[in-house]
């Protein structure tokens, strides 16, 4: 490790003491050896190491998730720049860098206290993914973790199957993933001489409502076997070239039943890209308050969301589908792990902070009517190929209040596969756009540093006359 401490109380850097391990000779293994930079504003001593004062100008941290739930968090990205006037980096350009990750902390320090037993709080990790060097400065590029998230869904193509027979209509389609109950799905044939048809690439829960598709009309079908280990199904009246439909309920949950709770749903996709560092206890928290059948709490709604998934879109798109219909966030915490969080409307338990006047260095109001609306119209079991669905209404209890000159009417997509759930979706989405979105810009000191998009915190503002619970949807830190 760079920068650990000597007997002596000073920096240590070029030496390191590698000791071969069992069974290995160093002069003939490949050695490798990682090792981490702690460098800072000003220099100090932290966690007993010397933490170089080398930091010019940092990124932007800003964390910000959208107003009205979609994408994950977002995190600023930009530039690390560091001083190279003595050459101390020169030695270190031909080390890996890209690919590797950046800490960013601040050390809070009391009055007369040294930043040595300050209080660390972590404020962001980034990805590294290029360096300049130049006589006087070292200029670190870096991303954001979310970039991740821009990666495709790993889906294979119907080619790729090895049992199956390939046919010039599933040339180029990919086998589809299905989460929770979805309706009217393309079923593919893979082995025709069987009426042999598969509708997913992973065991499903159950098939159901087949049609074919005659004189451009869809009839019933009979099934004549199942095989949902494989996602697949026969038809005993079945001709060639005839398209075929069905409702499919798909992915299982661990213990056997469908998957169909948003948190599950989120936390597989997230799984099934890599990604590891996942806050199951957020998981568990969320699985908990849309699953009416495990908790007791008043708060808690019963929420099932469908996902049809064929075509290998961003993994971003997918968890704002997500987000959308089950009205929820996907963040990282201040331990860089990804948490998803169900949004609810208030509970004392949820406030973390109050903001009071004497905190305040500066205080904005932003609001708009634009967005109010008097009607909401809750779609739900929508079929996949004729995009046909039902909807239930929920109108505004307050619709005359601002006199908005007329009706103003939005549609929204619960992904839902029955009235009761499209109905609880619709009305908890109410609540939000039937009345004036408030929006507070509000700088005030270091307090906010493990403050989060989603959390809630108590606006009691004597001076302009706001007491209120405000929902945090962008933090925004200025580390220098």
């Amino acid at each position: 490790k760079e920068n650990y401490l000597n007997g002596t109380g000073e920096k240590n850097f070029e030496t390191f003491l590698v000791t071969g391990a069992t069974g290995h000779d160093l002069e003939e293994d490949v050695v490798r050896i990682d090792f981490a930079l702690a460098m800072s504003k000003h220099s100090d001593i932290v966690n007993n190491i010397y933490a170089t004062p080398r930091v010019i100008s940092t990124p932007k941290v800003e964390k910000r998730i959208e107003a009205l739930f979609g994408k994950p968090i977002q995190r600023g990205g930009g530039t690390l720049v560091l001083n190279n006037a003595d050459g101390f980096f020169d030695k270190l350009q031909d080390y890996t860098w890209a690919g590797n990750t950046v800490d960013m902390q601040v050390i809070i320090a009391k009055p007369n206290q040294d930043f040595a037993n300050g209080e660390t709080q972590d404020v962001g990790r980034y990805l590294i993914t290029d360096v300049t060097f130049t006589k006087e400065r070292v200029s670190v590029k870096v991303e954001e973790l979310t970039k991740h998230f821009e990666a495709g869904f790993p889906l294979r193509f119907f080619d790729d199957l090895s049992d199956a027979v390939p046919y010039s209509e599933n040339q180029g389609q990919h086998v589809p993933y299905i989460y929770g109950q979805v309706f009217g799905v393309k079923a593919f044939p893979v082995k025709k001489a069987g009426k042999v048809f598969q509708v997913a690439d992973h065991p499903i829960h159950s098939i159901s409502n087949p049609k074919r598709r005659v004189n451009g009309d869809y009839q019933n079908a009979t099934i004549l076997s199942t095989d949902y280990e494989s996602g697949r199904f026969t038809l005993q009246d079945w001709e060639d070239g005839q398209e075929v439909i069905c409702d499919v309920n798909g992915i299982l949950a661990t213990d056997g039943s469908l998957m169909n709770n948003p948190a599950d749903i989120a936390n597989h996709i997230l799984t099934e890209v890599g990604q590891s560092t996942i806050n199951q206890a957020s998981i568990a928290a969320a699985r908990t308050y849309y699953d009416v059948a495990s908790s007791f709490s008043i708060n808690v709604v019963d929420k099932q969301v469908g996902l049809y998934v064929n075509e290998p879109g961003k993994i971003s798109d997918l968890l704002q589908k997500i987000n959308q219909s089950a009205l929820s966030y996907i963040r990282f915490n201040n331990s860089q792990e990804i948490e998803y969080k169900a949004w609810h409307p208030y509970r004392r338990t949820t406030i973390l902070f109050e903001i009071a006047d004497h905190e305040l260095i500066s205080f904005d109001l932003l609001s708009s009517e634009k967005d109010i609306i008097t009607e909401l119209h809750s779609l739900y079991m929508q079929h996949e190929e004729t995009d046909e669905s039902r909807l239930v209404k929920i109108e505004s209890q307050g619709k005359n209040k601002y006199n908005l000159g007329g009706e103003r009417v939005k549609e929204f997509n619960s992904r839902a596969a029955d009235l009761k759930t499209a109905q609880n979706f619709g009305e908890k989405m109410m609540t939000i756009l039937e009345d004036e979105q408030k929006q507070f810009r509000v700088r005030i000191k270091f307090r906010a540093l493990p403050w989060l998009p989603g959390d809630q915190v108590r606006l009691n503002i004597e001076r302009w006359g706001h007491n209120e619970i405000v929902e945090i949807i962008s933090v925004a830190h200025d580390l220098m």
